[in-house]
């Protein structure tokens, strides 16, 4: 099952996603030229999500509701888990 898994990374996720970055990068350069928050976020969240789903990245997200939407934060990842 792992190597079938490597075989779609390497012959259809991986292309698909090159492809999907270039035309993101240049997407967001445009756009950004109108609105730069917008651009800048929600271009690279679609990219992201895109790339969780062809890579089946599960993303699991703990204590949200811990967040108060009146504060600013600084995320850090741990990748231990």
């Amino acid at each position: 099952m792992n190597y079938l898994f490597r075989i779609y990374q390497w012959l259809i996720a991986a292309p698909i996603i090159l492809v999907a970055t270039i035309l993101t990068a240049l997407f967001t350069m445009v756009a950004s030229l109108f609105n730069r928050a917008w651009a800048g976020y929600y271009c690279t969240i679609l990219w992201a999500r895109c790339f969780c789903w062809l890579f089946f990245i599960d993303v699991k997200v703990e204590g949200r509701e811990n967040i108060d939407k009146n504060k600013s934060y600084v995320f850090v990842a741990n990748h231990q888990g």
